[in-house]
């Protein structure tokens, strides 16, 4: 089993909530996991198993449940906070952006309910990824360029599509 840990942080305000996004944060390993699957799916696959296709490479790097054939991951995903992860609940009225500026657009689902983030991500340390691949050696090179695409361009948490938790 090949085993890479990365450390992570944040470089804008992030909103990740979990059971109780409106009082506490968590950094999730099946939100990374989910996040890893979509950037495998914009990049194609791996080259190394370009024989078949796109759905049967995710199927097999991130297990399947389809029909009656189900298959576990070959990839593990697992989230160590480095500190205690600060939780403040906000209000996008908070945070200082007008209602017709680009931000207030982006915050607008925060208008009616606050969210836990971490508002201050400089002053926190970040988390570790850390990802156990079962399968074959000749694929540990492509889960490590995974691992570095979502490092550098991922995002997590509320609206991290649209800005807010990059």
């Amino acid at each position: 089993m090949k085993q890479l840990v990365c450390r992570l942080e944040f470089i804008t305000r992030a909103f990740c909530g979990g059971a109780d996004p409106e009082t506490r944060v968590e950094i999730r390993a099946p939100s990374i996991r989910g996040q890893l699957r979509w950037w495998f799916r914009v990049l194609g696959g791996f080259t190394s198993l370009h024989p078949i296709s796109c759905r049967e490479q995710e199927a097999f790097v991130f297990g399947s449940v389809a029909g009656k054939d189900g298959q576990a991951s070959q990839l593990q995903v697992r989230v160590r906070p480095m500190a205690q992860i600060p939780s403040t609940p906000v209000r996008a009225e908070n945070l200082g952006f007008g209602m017709n500026s680009p931000e207030g657009y982006l915050l607008f689902p925060m208008r009616q309910k606050p969210r836990a983030g971490i508002t201050q991500p400089a002053s926190w340390p970040g988390f570790e990824l850390h990802l156990a691949w079962r399968g074959p050696d000749e694929n540990w090179e492509d889960i490590q360029a995974l691992a570095t695409v979502f490092g550098h361009l991922g995002a997590l948490g509320f609206r991290s599509r649209r800005c807010m938790g990059a």
